[in-house]
């Protein structure tokens, strides 16, 4: 239990998604410059996001419980993944934190 495995003893993958955040604000435009990942146990964890409906980007992967990733793409909503091939532990993520200008002032 907890291991990432199957009975058989395979790695099992995993990946989830978020809903879409537009910070209450869906019909303004949002320059989004910095998101905070809250976690445990997810060293390897992969995070990916895209704003609006544009292509996945690449974040890098959690490496510590607060990890910080530089975003800057403008757009009304933002949304996120997380991977892992299933060879770390169970892993929590328990928050995550925009950082976005609307109209030039910071949120």
């Amino acid at each position: 239990w907890g291991n990432g495995t199957t009975f058989g003893g395979d790695s099992i993958p995993s990946y989830a998604a978020t809903t879409s955040f537009h910070q209450g604000y869906p019909e303004l435009t949002k320059n989004y410059l910095k998101t905070y990942f809250f976690s445990k146990y997810a060293s390897g964890v992969s995070v990916m996001f895209y704003v609006d409906d544009g292509d996945w980007q690449p974040l890098g992967n959690l490496d510590k419980q607060i990890k910080a990733f530089n975003i800057n793409y403008c757009g009304n909503w933002i949304k996120y993944a997380v991977r892992e091939s299933g060879t770390a532990k169970a892993y929590e993520i328990y928050g995550i934190a925009n950082i976005y200008e609307i109209e030039g002032e910071l949120k």
